[in-house]
């Protein structure tokens, strides 16, 4: 069946992890290795990362619905087009090709399987709850629905025009990717764009890494004490959001004015393997390396 089988994280992306050291004649490769390490495997990148319709939509009629898949594909070929004809030769990017690069570091956060998971579970706390409320109301006296309806504008079966139903959350538990991709790529890339960013180079092996949830948002802020306003979202002076483009770039968003735009080489390896360390403990499952040896920094 066509577009069966759907890559978490986008094979031209994976490609860039290709072992240099591929012997001629056989199928380029990655080392893939499980986020607690252990002995990693040589996997082309078209074989990893897959599901089957991870991002196929199915009508009431049984039929398969392609159009999320083919606008992932579409932007994957757009942020290809822009590795390779401007971030590898460190040249800036015009206005249009800064909002596709958002847009797809946007994506690389929304469409994984750890994305998934984590907004199914959120979700599915308030589908709970609203099957709970659901029970009660069926089971109510007349006096105890009207003590209900009083502390609730929108009781049960009775949904506001600007509420969610029931099986709109459901669908959210179900499927939390098809039904919040897009819009959740649509909010966060315009305000990416508005984020300053730069890109961190460095010429040492293996140099970064990547990962099956390889778009990272780490605030320091969050770990204080007293969860300080903002504190996780783009909004928050310390948040910083990591990509890795290749082994030899990771592009970083954080609220400093002066990064905008830059190029910048990492002296050294401790800052490498420090952005190495933090790509590997918010993978979802692996890590993926151009070299088959890991580093002890990492973990």
């Amino acid at each position: 069946m066509k577009h069966k089988k759907q890559h978490i994280v986008p094979r031209s992306y994976l490609e860039a992890w290709c072992d240099p050291n591929t012997p001629p004649g056989q199928t380029p490769y990655v080392w893939i290795f499980s986020k607690d390490g252990g002995q990693g495997r040589k996997k082309s990148p078209e074989k990893i990362l897959r599901e089957t319709d991870m991002y196929t939509v199915y009508a009431n009629d049984g039929q398969r619905d392609l159009t999320l898949e083919t606008n992932l594909s579409r932007l994957e070929g757009e942020f290809s087009k822009l590795r390779r004809g401007k971030l590898d030769k460190r040249l800036p990017l015009a206005s249009e090709e800064r909002l596709y690069l958002c847009m797809f570091v946007a994506a690389m956060h929304g469409r994984t399987k750890a994305f998934a998971a984590h907004t199914s579970k959120q979700w599915g706390k308030a589908l709970e709850l609203g099957e709970k409320l659901e029970r009660a109301w069926e089971t109510a006296s007349e006096e105890q629905r009207a003590q209900m309806a009083a502390a609730s504008p929108s009781p049960p079966g009775d949904e506001g025009r600007d509420a969610m139903t029931m099986e709109e959350v459901r669908k959210l538990v179900e499927r939390p990717i098809q039904e919040m991709l897009s819009a959740t790529v649509m909010a966060q890339a315009p305000l990416l764009f508005e984020t300053p960013d730069a890109v961190l180079e460095t010429s040492a092996a293996p140099g970064f890494i990547t990962s099956d949830a390889p778009c990272v948002w780490f605030d320091p802020a969050r770990y204080t004490l007293g969860l300080a306003s903002g504190a996780g979202g783009l909004v928050s002076p310390t948040i910083e959001i990591t990509l890795p483009l290749s082994p030899k770039q990771i592009l970083v968003f954080a609220n400093r004015p002066w990064m905008r735009g830059q190029y910048l080489p990492v002296p050294g390896e401790d800052l490498v393997n420090r952005l190495n360390r933090r790509t590997r403990l918010r993978a979802h499952e692996h890590f993926i390396s151009s070299r088959e040896k890991v580093r002890a920094a990492w973990f």
